[in-house]
């Protein structure tokens, strides 16, 4: 006779079962209790492994409603300056009674590496209110290097105050950002750093731009950053409620549609004044868990956590189909040649080919294991399969699979561009490239940190990779350059990315 016991879960993937044999007298129910007692133990593993979003990494609650965020970057006025080396110990803000901690983690900034990229200083909750200013606390002891000599240095002045130009109010459900500047030269005082000489704007002071940004929804915060592609900075911010996951951004009509995972729904904002527009319900009884959209930006797709798969006018703010497919399917990619869709199914182990409105199945592709990311190129349909660390190519012309190429752990995602197609592989880290021409892998980049979700941009030339930092949970974006294959930055945002989009020039 066989006890089983199963875990289920609302985020588990599948349904594990554990098998004990049973046996009669003290041994029996002595194995019986510590099934029992064990229970919990195998339910919570259960979860935790199998969770439907594996860019959950840490148990981060999401943002207080009717609160406000702020974040705080720091950059170099200038990138050619002598090579400094300090300690920032925390980042305050005065509220005209209390200074309040924006951050009390120490960051280090050396001015060599620094450069000419952007660094996050921290963000964090506050309630409405208004400010006048912010503080820098520094350690004491900071570093002067020159020609490979090390000198130690004693920093005169240990805190450094910078006032708003004007009135900041910080108003319900906001989340700004807050910029400094620092003037490296205009800091020395004879061999010495005296107070650190800055400027401070803030992402309400940006020019409104629609055009070559890259948006990143970070559910975690109730943000959706705008980077700026020709700095690859953060410029500007803005609050989403609900745990906003993934967006598409319609670039013509100046709107990003935003999936949000806890509220249920797509929220629509205007890109350039950063207000909510309108709000798409979702007749959804769990939460939906991943959003795509079409070429044309016409209609959405979204895959909720009970298998439904719902098509939405996201012109005229209706959903206009609805059908279960497969069993727990994750993702869905939009074919623009035959306006078809693809969906993955991780336990069926299939990728359905639908019709991109009815939702009709036309076909069935088996695949090798746990089929996750897709993407349609040239006429070929590249797999991510998590569970056998490969990506099956798939000729949707004879309709055969050509091809099983191994790539990194956990493959997830997958984004192409030119002859080459990147792989996100979340267990291992890293970024395997497979060279179409050849359908073989050229190159795999080690990148520290958990990847997931990826966006090429074509007029930069670039693939940005959103990374999860296990040990504090936060994140940022690493920046492939395609003509090297190398990594040429990094995108420091504080939160964990999810989804992200490139608006205003061609992407794949």
């Amino acid at each position: 006779m066989d006890m089983i016991i199963s875990g289920n879960g609302e985020e588990m993937m599948g349904e594990m079962v554990f098998r004990y044999k049973t046996f009669s007298g003290p041994i029996g129910c002595f194995c019986v209790l510590l099934v029992l007692l064990l229970a919990p133990v195998f339910v919570a593993c259960t979860t935790l492994e199998s969770a439907q979003d594996p860019s959950l990494v840490c148990d981060v609650p999401a943002a207080e409603e009717d609160s406000s965020r702020l974040s705080v970057f720091f950059n170099l006025k200038n990138s050619d300056v002598p090579h400094y080396s300090l300690q920032i110990d925390a980042v305050e803000i005065f509220n005209g009674e209390f200074w309040r901690p924006i951050s009390l983690q120490t960051k280090e900034i050396d001015t060599e590496k620094l450069g000419r990229m952007q660094v996050s200083l921290g963000n964090a909750e506050f309630p409405a209110g208004d400010f006048q200013k912010l503080r820098l606390v520094l350690a004491p002891e900071a570093k002067f290097i020159s020609n490979g000599n090390v000198s130690a240095i004693n920093l005169t002045e240990l805190e450094s105050e910078i006032s708003f130009s004007g009135p900041f109010n910080l108003q319900k459900n906001e989340s700004d950002s807050l910029f400094l500047s620092w003037d490296v030269e205009a800091s020395i005082v004879g061999k010495q750093l005296g107070p650190l000489a800055l400027s401070l704007t803030t992402s309400r002071e940006s020019l409104p731009v629609t055009s070559n940004q890259l948006y990143l929804a970070c559910p975690d915060i109730n943000t959706v950053y705008v980077v700026r592609e020709d700095r690859k900075w953060v410029d500007n911010s803005f609050f989403v409620g609900g745990r906003p996951t993934y967006v598409a951004v319609d670039s013509d009509a100046r709107r990003i549609f935003v999936l949000c995972q806890e509220d249920g729904d797509i929220k629509v904002f205007d890109l350039l004044t950063k207000s909510l527009t309108d709000v798409i319900d979702l007749p959804m009884t769990f939460r939906p868990i991943f959003m795509t959209a079409s070429s044309d930006l016409r209609n959405g797709y979204v895959i909720d956590d009970l298998g439904h798969l719902s098509v939405v006018d996201l012109q005229a703010g209706t959903v206009i189909a609805r059908k279960k497919v497969g069993q727990r399917p994750k993702y869905v990619a939009y074919l623009p040649e035959t306006r078809t869709l693809a969906v993955s199914s991780s336990m069926d182990s299939l990728v359905y080919l639908l019709d991109g409105q009815k939702l009709d199945v036309l076909a069935q592709i088996v695949v090798n294991r746990g089929p996750a990311g897709i993407l349609s190129k040239d006429g070929f349909l590249y797999i991510a399969e998590e569970q056998s660390n490969s990506v099956t190519i798939y000729d949707l012309t004879i309709h055969r699979k050509v091809k099983s190429v191994f790539v990194g752990f956990s493959p997830t995602r997958l984004a192409g561009l030119d002859d080459n197609i990147y792989v996100a592989n979340t267990g291992s880290g890293t970024v395997s490239i497979l060279r179409t021409q050849q359908n073989r892998v050229i190159k795999e980049l080690a990148l520290g940190d958990q990847v997931y979700e990826m966006a090429a941009s074509e007029k930069e030339q670039v693939v940005y990779v959103g990374k999860n930092n296990k040990d504090d949970c936060g994140g940022s974006v690493s920046i492939l350059d395609l003509t090297s294959n190398e990594v040429i930055g990094e995108i420091e945002i504080g939160a964990r990315p999810l989804g992200m989009a490139v608006a205003g020039n061609d992407t794949l």
